[in-house]
């Protein structure tokens, strides 16, 4: 959807995050908060302290973080990829329901502000499939600005994206599709004539032997028109 806009959260110092905004399946609204402690980044949350870099392996916990210019103001911004706690889940209809304490992968986008330099401020946040959060910074739309990629896996490891820019004083999204699936494996490139493009497949259930499996034998291609995502088929047939 053209203008789609993402979650855009202006936070006080140790205030609750919610993630909210159109086009999302699952939403997940946890408290945490996040801070910089000289060179290390720490999110505590649920009472437990997450560092970067970490101590100590765990599934929980900071997985990535890296600075850089998203919104081209000339000042980094630290994105953050973390597994996190989640406790309720809110739907776009305004249902909640409250889970036994699970983890989701997640990726947050967070500015430093004069008089609070101990202080992130998260002001993005994208969760992509379910677990192994990570992100890629590139210019995608080619506007000589960074994009974020956000990138997760379901539980079935399937890859997903998210990508957001920064937009007329926003964040939006370029590319926050499933194809009305839940489940789809989702695979970025660049053509040689540098138009970015996405391979969209969806597991179905097959069987492979004497297994049950999950294999993909459904794809779409998505190119990038210069303002969002379209699907090639459609484009070819109209």
């Amino acid at each position: 959807m053209r203008g789609l806009v993402l979650i855009i959260v202006v936070l006080t110092a140790f205030s609750s995050i919610k993630a909210e905004g159109a086009g999302f399946g699952e939403i997940q609204r946890v408290e945490f908060n996040v801070t910089l402690e000289e060179d290390i980044v720490v999110i505590e949350q649920q009472g437990k302290r997450y560092e970067y870099p970490p101590k100590e392996k765990s599934y929980a916990g900071i997985k990535k973080v890296e600075k850089g210019d998203l919104n081209g103001d000339g000042v980094d911004e630290y994105i953050i990829s973390a597994q996190l706690q989640e406790t309720e889940i809110y739907y776009p209809d305004g249902q909640r329901t409250e889970l036994p304490m699970t983890v989701y992968g997640t990726t947050i986008v967070c500015e430093q502000h004069s008089g609070w330099p101990e202080q992130l401020f998260v002001v993005a946040q994208l969760s992509p499939g379910k677990i192994w959060p990570s992100f890629k910074l590139l210019d995608v739309d080619g506007d000589k600005t960074l994009d974020l990629m956000a990138i997760g896996y379901t539980y079935g490891h399937w890859k997903q994206l998210q990508i957001a820019s920064w937009k007329n004083g926003r964040y939006i999204y370029l590319w926050n599709k499933g194809g009305g699936r839940y489940t789809s494996e989702h695979t970025y490139s660049v053509r040689e004539d540098g138009t970015p493009q996405i391979k969209v497949g969806y597991p179905i259930s097959d069987k492979v032997g004497k297994k049950q499996a999950y294999v993909i034998d459904d794809w779409e291609m998505w190119v990038f028109d210069g303002t969002e995502f379209v699907d090639e088929d459609v484009e070819l047939e109209e």
